[in-house]
């Protein structure tokens, strides 16, 4: 609706996971690389986790499109506590047929697949999303995948992606043996000030933006009420051009972030943080413009009030 407004050629913010428009601020692109190296050293099992909406499932995304070429990945988005679920699903995953087959019958399909695999030289990776939905005794029961690796005869690596509960999750004594065979462990973290600030800057210059649609302290709004969430960023830009294309207005200001903030706010529908009891906007404009310029040499461009936050 907006875009030739602002001169842009698609949507640049989008609650969809999109690996098009991939950002690798230093927190991503660790764990990008972190992910790659696994794959490199053929580590058994990688864990990455993050709290909703930091990111993981487009960092997989981008992860398939820039994987190597001898690798067979197989996805599983849709997690079940139950084991002879999960199992039908990464069977799936693969292009294993299913049918009515029981659990033995599928995991030893399972494994003549992967077996296939190795022999035709490629490795099998099996990326499990949402790992926390799994129950305990589903984590260590799959335990009988990793054992598919024997020796020099590597044919399986696993990635679980995950909210926090499954670093809680993981640490039960009766995972012991599966924490064991962890390799790599990384948690993905939110946007610090200054990688939203980029985040926001490189997404729409992907979405054709020649320009800086949303000033510094636009930017740092949409930090302080997102506190770095990929997902509440996006929602928030969003509508935030919105606002500022219903005004006519060519450039989104701290106003237009906090009248999109504060509306959501006051639905009670809302994640984004709230502000401190007897605040006033314009007591946070002065704290976000001490953050962004902590010597005091604030542009002139940043010192004019919008005037509708008040």
């Amino acid at each position: 609706m907006y875009a030739s407004f602002f001169g842009l050629q698609r949507k640049p913010f989008s609650l969809q996971p999109d690996a098009s428009f991939m950002y690798l601020g230093r927190r991503h692109k660790l764990a990008f690389h972190l992910l790659q190296y696994g794959l490199l050293e053929e580590t058994s099992l990688t864990v990455v986790t993050g709290e909703i909406g930091a990111g993981k499932t487009t960092l997989i995304q981008y992860l398939m499109r820039n994987i190597l070429a001898d690798v067979e990945i197989g996805i599983v988005n849709h997690t079940h506590a139950n084991f002879g679920h999960i199992m039908r699903s990464i069977a799936g995953a693969f292009g294993v047929t299913c049918g009515d087959k029981d659990n033995p019958t599928l995991y030893e399909d399972f494994v003549a697949h992967v077996d296939e695999v190795h022999a035709s030289g490629k490795r099998a990776v099996l990326v499990i999303d949402e790992a926390q939905n799994l129950s305990i005794d589903t984590l260590e029961e799959m335990r009988m995948l990793l054992n598919i690796n024997t020796g020099d005869h590597f044919v399986l690596q696993v990635i679980l992606v995950g909210q926090p509960q499954l670093l809680d999750m993981l640490k039960r004594p009766e995972l012991t043996q599966l924490v064991q065979r962890i390799g790599i462990s990384h948690h993905l973290d939110n946007l610090d000030l200054p990688e939203t600030m980029a985040y926001i800057r490189h997404r729409l210059r992907m979405a054709g933006a020649e320009r800086d649609i949303f000033n510094d302290l636009a930017c740092a709004a949409v930090y302080y009420f997102s506190q770095g969430t990929p997902r509440l960023i996006n929602q928030l830009c969003d509508f935030s051009l919105v606002y500022a294309f219903s005004d006519d207005e060519e450039t989104v200001t701290f106003e237009t972030v906090f009248e999109v903030a504060d509306a959501r706010l006051a639905s009670g529908l809302s994640a984004y943080r709230h502000l401190p009891e007897g605040d006033t906007p314009e007591m946070l404009k002065q704290r976000l413009l001490r953050d962004l310029y902590p010597d005091h040499d604030v542009p002139e461009s940043q010192r004019a009030a919008g005037g509708r936050a008040s």
